[in-house]
């Protein structure tokens, strides 16, 4: 098996921006998300946050085109949105997990994204070595190339798209 450029270590996987933290290594590591969702549960719903960071906003919709690419229900956070928000709405919506984009304590040119289980809490490290394996089997074919642009994909998401919905922090949802 070759090895990974996506090593989860302490609730997630950082890595310097432009050099560890890439389109391409988050395309990675997103796909293996997909995958290891798709085997747990038939029709996956999964959330995707973000912070304050520099280009969080442009990794979380990467991610939710990914997702959806693998026929994986997102919800998409409206705005940056605390982890302990995500964690709550991944139990009050009974969703199979989250990515969330943020390298937390870490200084500014380092970024990250982590992954929650369908319990709130960060990934298990059987869960993060599978997505870590399923990423490793990914570099080792080539990586992922980057999507197809889609005329349907505004900067905040398909329109009408059956598969995503928004996610408004602290708005009661109707």
């Amino acid at each position: 098996m070759a090895t990974s450029p996506i090593k989860f270590g302490t609730s997630g996987w950082r890595g310097l921006i432009a050099d560890d933290f890439t389109f391409a290594n988050v395309r990675l590591a997103v796909t293996a998300i997909a995958e290891h969702a798709k085997a747990k549960a038939k029709e996956p719903t999964i959330l995707v946050g973000y912070d304050t960071r520099f280009y969080s906003e442009e990794f979380s919709q990467l991610a939710v085109d990914i997702l959806q690419h693998h026929a994986v229900r997102t919800l998409l956070c409206e705005t940056f949105t605390p982890t302990p928000a995500v964690a709550f709405e991944i139990m009050r919506r009974k969703l199979d997990g989250a990515i969330n984009f943020t390298a937390s304590h870490n200084p500014a040119q380092y970024h990250g994204l982590k992954f929650s289980s369908s319990d709130a809490g960060p990934a298990l490290p059987e869960v993060t070595k599978d997505i870590e394996a399923r990423a490793a089997q990914l570099a080792a074919n080539g990586g992922v190339p980057p999507l197809p642009k889609s005329p349907r994909i505004s900067k905040r998401g398909p329109r009408n798209s059956p598969r995503t919905a928004v996610f408004r922090p602290c708005r009661p949802v109707r």
